[in-house]
């Protein structure tokens, strides 16, 4: 019985604790014009893989991903004439062309905050269809162009993943 009782102790003390917390570390993007934080084991993804687990047309300049390569964040950067006034209206473009493009995905959240003086676009959702993934994007005005993060966690792990991938949004600062 004794042995029963240490046992239930133990599985109880491994099971209530909180999760390991993620490390974040700082890194650098486009010519360290921008910086952000991303989970620091994450790694950079080669030019093969990033084509393998992203459409052509919505493929990053630059990508980071969890070993498994589960979870991706991928940034970019497109030319296109909207300052930084133009990022409210370009919130609801992206929403209501996202909400085309996955009719079935259940909105969380969108709007526009201001984070280190700049103005920053976000869209957050949880697609059904193909296949269920939370994803957070979120974008900015830099330097004539379209600055643009996607983090993307599968949607049956992207709880933990959601308050890493805000930290990152709260984290973004661009040099001006």
């Amino acid at each position: 019985m004794k042995q029963i009782l240490v046992l239930f102790s133990l599985f109880i003390l491994l099971t209530s604790g909180k999760k390991p917390e993620i490390k974040m570390g700082t890194i650098d993007l486009f010519n360290k014009q921008i910086t952000i934080k991303v989970p620091a084991s994450f790694e950079l993804m080669d030019e093969g893989r990033m084509k393998k687990v992203y459409h052509a047309e919505a493929q990053p300049k630059i990508a980071y991903s969890n070993i498994e390569k589960t979870i991706r964040i991928g940034f970019g950067a497109q030319s296109i004439s909207s300052k930084e006034a133009g990022i409210p209206a370009l919130t609801i473009r992206f929403e209501q062309l996202l909400k085309k493009l996955h009719p079935k995905a259940k909105w969380k959240d969108q709007g526009v905050q201001i984070i280190n003086g700049h103005k920053v676009g976000f869209i957050e959702y949880i697609n059904k269809k193909p296949t269920k993934f939370y994803e957070l994007l979120f974008f900015a005005s830099f330097k004539g162009q379209l600055l643009s993060c996607t983090f993307h966690a599968p949607k049956k792990k992207h709880k933990p993943w959601k308050k890493i991938a805000h930290e990152m949004m709260q984290s973004l600062t661009i040099k001006k």
